[in-house]
């Protein structure tokens, strides 16, 4: 309900909490959940505004431009039971134009992030980058 989304907002606003350590701390956890099932790992992207973060990747980078959140939750195929976040990335868009996308190399793209969250659990994509 809506306390427990403001209670959250207010955990996430205080400076020692930090994304790497809540990833780092869901997938240690996430190892047990898992264990002997068939696992799906989905991925999504969602807007996050946290004004009082700025600048530490929480908060908008400009303007109205909120940070972005891009986790990796497990699911169980067999049933959907959510099992947890096996990974996630938060950054905050930088201010500026940037080059159209069809002239960038794949690792100098936003869309990067569906990549790197697969590679930071060890998966092989066998794209070049």
């Amino acid at each position: 309900g809506r306390a427990g989304t403001v209670a959250f907002g207010r955990f996430l606003a205080n400076r020692p909490v930090m994304p790497e350590k809540i990833f780092a701390a869901a997938r240690s956890a996430l190892g047990a959940r898992a264990a002997g099932r068939h696992v799906l790992a989905i991925q999504y992207t969602t807007h996050l505004s946290f004004p009082r973060r700025a600048g530490s990747g929480l908060g908008p980078a400009h303007g109205k431009v909120p940070g972005l959140l891009h986790p990796l939750l497990a699911l169980d195929s067999a049933d959907g039971t959510a099992l947890g976040l096996a990974a996630g990335q938060v950054w905050t868009r930088q201010p500026g134009k940037v080059t159209a996308r069809r002239k960038r190399a794949t690792k100098d793209k936003e869309s990067m992030r569906w990549i790197a969250t697969a590679m930071s659990q060890g998966w092989n994509l066998r794209q070049k980058l």
